[in-house]
């Protein structure tokens, strides 16, 4: 009831890692989102990641055994995979912010632009210094055609490629929201930690570190855990790795690449302070890392856990014990958040933001068309020499006997005049009479009564009703309808509290003038 009453589609939101597949099922639409279901499950050790062919199979299969039908599904492209940069390009409309973003990204890539696809997420405007602070990510053609691929194979309907890491921005929600806030999101996986920083709700710095946590604690063949809407759970609490000194090194190893990646921010933040530190992921060291973190900066540190972080008038589908099991789903999370308020402030690398002279680029790299484009107009141009003679005589002619026309019609202006102003008054509307006959089919005041109207000279009515109950205006609309003169159709109608009129509704009016008679019309214009 929920998905049809806001008019959601469900879609998938798929992550992975080399160990791990993560799904949410979501319900997308209206601005709002619902988290359906979620899911884990072990990538198989046969199956190579690398492979499209076996990573499509085996999602495919995964997507079968839980039953999710949903063809309709967004994926995400990870750190490692793609040049990132930020540009502080002047304020402009966003037509043209596209044009600026290329033609300044063209000569920050080791890449020429034609071998990758240029996306971009622009931020609000600077408060007083005219410009716009855009992120913007390239990806080589060869990285998405392996998530296409990949989405075939597993009998998907792709319809966006976001970035990881400003999903996992997105998925921080109520954080990132505070003007002047920065906050460092650390997400642990099995062979790479992904480190941002978010500033007054903009992701300003982002780096892949080479240290991961390992496999998950305890993870064996097939679905680790479950989370339906449907089938509440009441295990909450988060597997850990028993704190011997393999885990501690690794613990400091993290620690030591939030402490590179706060000092890299710094160099284009002098002076920042991080102001709270997220740590998301499920290998296990999340909470003793925490620990750490809080005990080596000095600042306030916590698991991701998305119904504490999201409001729940975006996200619904949560309680505190279900989002602590998602630690590890920030990405799948942003994806469905971001699926809701797609633009020009989200990532799409299926369909990015182009510029609109992108035609004509191509156009003046193959010299070979202007050529030919220069010799057609020197043709024409000859041509049109020829024959400017003629054509000269020939309009000089055209123009006299325009000028003798010009002079006989203002011998018929007053008249014209006239009829003008006939028409003008035939065509008026006589409100107070179509008051009366409205008044006449209105309901009874014990049904419904008329809480305010609106006349338009184009002869629509806007009518605001309370009434008794909601087939008043149904009916009232029928009724209208059935008359010679109208046309009404009813706006629908909604809960008003309690009451005599405890249902509020609204009537769209047409009056449909009358063809006037031939005799009416000659007698107008004797008047």
């Amino acid at each position: 009831m929920f998905d049809r009453l806001f008019g959601q589609r469900d879609v998938l939101c798929i992550d992975w890692d080399p160990r791990m597949l993560r799904v949410v099922l979501a319900a997308v639409g209206g601005g709002r989102v619902r988290i359906r279901k979620a899911l884990t499950a072990k990538i198989d050790e046969s199956v190579s990641i690398a492979e499209p062919a076996m990573l499509g199979a085996f999602i495919r299969r995964v997507l079968v055994q839980q039953d999710l039908r949903a063809s309709r599904a967004v994926v995400d492209i990870p750190r490692d995979r793609v040049i990132l940069n930020t540009l502080s390009l002047p304020t402009t409309e966003p037509s043209e912010l596209a044009g600026m973003v290329h033609f300044q990204i063209s000569r920050e890539l080791p890449f020429p632009m034609a071998d990758a696809v240029i996306d971009f997420a622009a931020g609000a405007p600077a408060a007083d210094a005219g410009t716009t602070e855009v992120l913007v990510a390239a990806v080589q053609h060869q990285v998405l055609d392996f998530y296409k691929r990949v989405a075939d194979e597993a009998g998907l309907k792709l319809q966006r490629i976001g970035l990881r890491p400003f999903a996992n921005t997105v998925a921080l929600g109520k954080l990132i929201g505070q003007p002047g806030q920065r906050v460092l999101f650390a997400d642990l996986g099995p062979e790479l930690t992904e480190i941002n920083v978010v500033r007054d709700g903009r992701l300003v710095f982002s780096r892949a570190a080479a240290v991961g946590t390992g496999p998950p604690p305890g993870v064996g063949p097939g679905l680790e855990a479950v989370i339906d809407d449907a089938e509440p759970t009441d295990d909450a609490g988060r597997p850990q790795k028993p704190a011997d000194e393999a885990t501690r090194g690794v613990v400091e190893d993290l620690l030591v690449e939030i402490t590179r990646s706060i000092e890299a921010y710094r160099a284009t933040d002098p002076g920042a302070a991080i102001d709270r530190i997220v740590v998301g992921g499920a290998g296990g060291l999340e909470s003793a890392l925490a620990d750490a973190a809080a005990e080596r900066f000095g600042t306030g540190v916590e698991l991701y856990n998305p119904a504490t972080m999201i409001d729940p008038s975006q996200v619904a589908g949560l309680t505190p014990d279900r989002g602590a099991q998602l630690g590890a789903f920030a990405a799948a999370v942003g994806l469905a958040m971001s699926q809701a308020t797609p633009g020009l402030s989200h990532f799409d690398f299926l369909n990015p933001k182009r510029p609109p002279d992108e035609r004509m680029e191509r156009l003046r790299r193959v010299p070979v068309w202007a050529g030919v484009a220069a010799a057609t107009i020197a043709l024409l141009v000859t041509g049109w020499q020829l024959t400017i003679g003629r054509q000269q005589r020939e309009l000089t002619a055209l123009q006299k006997r325009l000028t003798a026309a010009k002079a006989e019609l203002k011998r018929f202006d007053p008249f014209h005049e006239q009829v003008e102003a006939a028409t003008d008054w035939s065509r008026e509307i006589v409100w107070l009479d179509r008051l009366a006959e409205l008044s006449r089919m209105f309901p009874d005041k014990r049904d419904a009564h008329v809480t305010n109207l609106m006349l338009k000279e184009d002869g629509r009515i806007d009518a605001q009703l309370r009434m008794r109950q909601a087939s008043v205006s149904t009916e009232l609309a029928r009724r209208l309808s059935a008359a010679s003169n109208y046309r009404a159709v009813p706006g629908g109608a909604t809960p008003a509290g309690r009451g005599d009129y405890p249902v509020s509704g609204r009537l769209d009016i047409l009056y449909v003038r009358s063809a006037p008679k031939a005799s009416d019309e000659r007698n107008a214009a004797g008047r």
